[in-house]
């Protein structure tokens, strides 16, 4: 699984999947926010999704601060007449390492509501998974930890939507995107990216082509989840499905897409001979220095 992980991490962007290759150009490509509308299989409004991804500043726990990525998502709707959603607070590094993360998701069942937290933060070498579990008034809490040397190659769900953004970008998948992370219940197994190619979406007037990212959790207790990410060329997510669940997440207004910046090169001016003698003022700033 070590090999796996590493290759599949690493020799996709060169030394390793992360934006610090190209801080300027790639990085200023994923900061972005983008709201989608969460429909039934039938195409009623359920909800609403949104995702913002931008520069932020995280202080650690020996008071240091430094540079981040800040990843904020938020979802709120109604499913079969109740209310649920979830929120998600990522931040992390330039190697899409997890620095700190929050996750909360809740239905509000009428009689027995289900609530579940889950922490991930970074201590000395370890990575600390904190997990509440709140279910009418029982409340469960679990605590647990892995090296942190252990984890290369680890996709957090903040990575996850930063790193969409990416694939879209560059049109590709990183070949055997074999990856860990967290299955539903804290435990660590691992997830898998592939292409499914491209399809068009229409919106109102305008079309788009979008390319199909389908990510998948292999947990080693539980059926595989996949997700269906449809993303336009400029990373912005088109319509989002979750395998086997009813209804979906689709933009309802086409954004502005977005190119990348080419950058100019510096102009050359070539070098002039200076005619001073030739030149009144010059001559004369000559005689006074004289």
């Amino acid at each position: 699984r070590g090999e796996l992980v590493g290759r599949g991490l690493k020799t996709w962007a060169g030394a390793e999947v992360s934006l610090a290759h190209s801080e300027k150009e790639e990085l200023k490509l994923v900061l972005f926010s983008e709201t989608l509308a969460i429909v039934s299989d039938t195409g009623e409004p359920q909800g609403e999704l949104t995702i913002e991804v931008k520069r932020g500043k995280y202080k650690d726990s020996t008071g240091i601060m430094s540079r981040c990525l800040l990843v904020h998502a938020h979802s709120r709707g109604y499913l079969d007449g109740v209310l649920c959603g979830n929120t998600l607070l990522g931040y992390l590094d330039k190697k899409l390492e997890p620095m700190e993360q929050h996750s909360l998701e809740y239905i509000k069942f009428p009689i027995l509501p289900m609530e579940r937290k889950t922490s991930l933060t970074r201590q000395d070498d370890r990575l600390v998974v904190t997990r509440i579990v709140k279910e009418g008034e029982n409340v469960k809490t679990n605590v647990t930890s892995f090296p942190w040397d252990s984890l290369a190659g680890f996709i957090s769900n903040a990575a996850n939507l930063v790193l969409l953004r990416v694939m879209a970008w560059r049109q590709v998948v990183p070949n055997n995107a074999y990856f860990l992370t967290l299955d539903n219940e804290g435990k660590l197994c691992h997830c898998t990216y592939q292409a499914l190619g491209y399809q068009t979406i229409q919106v109102g007037h305008q079309e788009a082509e979008m390319f199909i990212v389908e990510q998948t959790v292999h947990s080693d207790e539980n059926i595989p989840f996949s997700c269906q990410f449809y993303l336009l060329s400029d990373g912005h997510l088109a319509k989002r499905v979750q395998v086997g669940s009813p209804g979906c997440c689709i933009i309802s207004k086409m954004p502005i897409l977005r190119e990348e910046d080419e950058i100019e090169s510096r102009p050359q001016f070539e070098k002039k001979p200076l005619e001073w003698k030739e030149d009144l003022q010059l001559y004369l700033r000559f005689l006074d220095r004289k």
